[in-house]
């Protein structure tokens, strides 16, 4: 059964981008670690969070 145009483009930019977004920011936190950049991975771990959660925050006060 082949998928439709919206189910195609779903998996593969939402699901599929949001493993490789995920990965990327997981490896860059891991690098900071690896190389003994405790305080920069911590701060890239929280601040990546931060700056999702307002994003998301303030498109959804943008959308009312």
């Amino acid at each position: 059964m082949p998928l439709s145009l919206d189910a195609r483009a779903f998996l593969l930019t939402g699901v599929l981008g949001g493993f490789t977004t995920f990965s990327t920011y997981t490896f860059n936190s891991v690098t900071l670690m690896r190389d003994g950049q405790w305080s920069l991975a911590l701060l890239n771990m929280m601040g990546q969070v931060a700056i999702g959660v307002a994003a998301l925050w303030g498109g959804m006060i943008l959308a009312r």
